[in-house]
């Protein structure tokens, strides 16, 4: 039955892999959206706001200032912050989780009894539902481009225990 457990604690450790590498993914397409929604509109707005009223430019540039200003607007409802903000959290929470899940299989399974194994390995099952209930979803394309990055190694340690490089 330990097996089992062991087991079922490297497939936590797996989907937490997963799941934090796809919200880091839809984090960094949010950030983006950020810049273009909410900074870029922002600075336009000032600028040419502030060309039109100290009569350097003329009224051609008012329609920008109109549109920039409306964007900012909307944005500032709209918040695209949030939704950054909400994956970067999910993502560092189940970066914490596959750490916890990887640390109990690796280093503190052979030390401690099957039934205390059994409550640890359970006890990380169930947050691990927990936190998929609390966080936003993730798009198929985040989750398609976790993936790739995760298949290229990169959330693989770069050395062994003995500390030599792979």
């Amino acid at each position: 039955m330990r097996d089992k457990y062991l087991e079922e604690c490297k497939i936590i450790q797996q989907n937490s892999t997963y799941t934090a590498e796809a919200h880091h993914q839809t984090a960094s397409v949010a950030r983006r959206n950020v810049f273009w929604l909410e900074v870029l509109p922002a600075v336009s707005a000032a600028i040419t706001g502030t060309l039109v009223a100290s009569g350097v430019s003329d009224v051609k540039l008012l329609p920008l200032t109109i549109i920039s200003a409306s964007v900012s607007a909307v944005t500032a409802i709209l918040n695209p912050n949030k939704a950054y903000q909400e994956h970067l959290l999910a993502a560092k929470n189940f970066t914490a989780l596959k750490h916890d899940a990887r640390f109990l299989h690796e280093a503190r399974s052979a030390n401690i009894p099957d039934d205390a194994l059994a409550l640890a390995i359970q006890s990380l099952h169930e947050k691990y539902n927990e936190l998929l209930k609390m966080v936003p979803p993730c798009d198929d394309k985040s989750f398609r481009k976790a993936r790739a990055v995760i298949h290229k190694g990169i959330h693989e340690p770069d050395t062994d225990w003995n500390g030599r490089i792979k």
